[in-house]
């Protein structure tokens, strides 16, 4: 069975209460979020006429670094089933340190 995060687990937060990334995670070396959790933002399109939340905040299973061109990635699937991003659940994941706004 599979342990997935509860739909009633979603909520909206204003942007001031909102997490952002934590400059902490930017000296860490990529090799040491393998096999984490990585919060990230985002961001959610707009659709005219409509007020929703500008980014929608999930975990990512950090699985691996890779090179991309010149610059180290770290990549992961996504742990969550988003709600307003056009995402799914175990989706491939590529991001970088300074998007990561908390670990566990």
């Amino acid at each position: 069975m599979e342990d997935r995060e509860s739909p009633e687990n979603v909520v909206i937060v204003c942007a001031n209460c909102a997490p952002c990334p934590d400059p902490q995670f930017l000296d860490r070396p990529l090799a040491s979020f393998v096999g984490r959790h990585c919060k990230l933002g985002f961001p959610i399109p707009q659709i005219s006429g409509q007020e929703r939340p500008t980014i929608e905040h999930m975990w990512v299973k950090v699985t691996g670094v890779q090179m991309r061109g010149e610059v180290e990635v770290l990549v992961g699937w996504l742990d969550n089933d988003p709600a307003y991003v056009d995402l799914k659940y175990q989706d491939l994941i590529e991001f970088r340190p300074v998007e990561i706004e908390a670990v566990v």
